[in-house]
């Protein structure tokens, strides 16, 4: 994404920036966390309040703010309609961390961790 957008330093990206992304397909297998009470009442990237127990809240590194997504959980195929509200996470090797209401929904709470297949909904 950094090299995509000539960008020094991708930690940088300004709210309204337009950047150029690698979209997700069906085929992307994932590792997604969840996060919860050290952030629960705190502001979000986009600036409102996170609530670990809204099911719709998700925070990734770099799909712009609205973004809906689809996250299916390959062993036990609940899946889970989220829109990307904050940035995260910030574990080698994660790609989406979820609220607590959305890991609940994927049943994945216990685990802290699970791999999923994303679908992009808009």
């Amino acid at each position: 994404i950094a090299k995509m957008n000539n960008l020094n330093n991708p930690d940088l990206i300004s709210i309204g920036q337009k950047i150029k992304v690698i979209p997700y397909n069906k085929t992307n297998i994932v590792k997604a966390s969840w996060y919860g009470p050290g952030f629960h009442g705190k502001l979000m990237a986009n600036g409102r309040i996170f609530n670990m127990n809204d099911p719709t809240v998700v925070a990734h590194k770099w799909l712009p703010f609205g973004t809906k997504l689809r996250l299916t959980r390959i062993d036990n195929k609940k899946s889970v309609v989220v829109t990307v509200q904050d940035r995260g996470p910030y574990v080698r090797g994660r790609i989406f961390d979820l609220s607590r209401g959305a890991a609940k929904l994927l049943g994945m709470v216990d685990e802290g961790i699970t791999t999923c297949k994303v679908e992009i909904l808009n």
